[in-house]
């Protein structure tokens, strides 16, 4: 009879995409901006190029596309029990895997007045 047992853990991390920062000061200065928050204040400083048929808007300047944190944790059970008497065999056990995905966002979370508004507008 002999009995095995494992333990295992595996996380991944990723961050993406980061802004790193303007070259030009003048690129992260949201005054300049044309997007403006619900008081009219701009917050992003370029606006929002939309091309026809990709059906997209592509947000440009600083800390215009959200950053993601991604975080991915795995962790792992396995249990065996090989029992073997003259020319039979048995094997039994099990294995357990818990998966974590995580997924925070730095990007600005909308409001209900802005989804009202905007599918209002629509």
């Amino acid at each position: 009879m002999l009995n095995t047992a494992r333990l295992g853990f595996n996380r991944t991390v990723s961050i993406a995409p980061t802004t790193l920062g303007a070259i030009n000061p003048a690129a992260a200065d949201t005054s300049l901006g044309f997007v403006t928050d619900s008081t009219g204040k701009p917050i992003l400083p370029v606006g929002l190029i939309n091309v026809t048929g990709l059906g997209t808007n592509f947000p440009g300047g600083i800390g215009a596309l959200g950053e993601f944190d991604f975080h991915y944790n795995s962790f792992q059970v396995y249990d065996d029990l090989y029992w073997t008497r003259s020319k039979h065999s048995l094997k039994f056990g099990f294995n357990v895997e818990r998966i974590q995905s995580n997924q925070f966002s730095r990007a600005p979370i909308p409001t209900a007045n802005s989804f009202l508004t905007a599918s209002l507008i629509s």
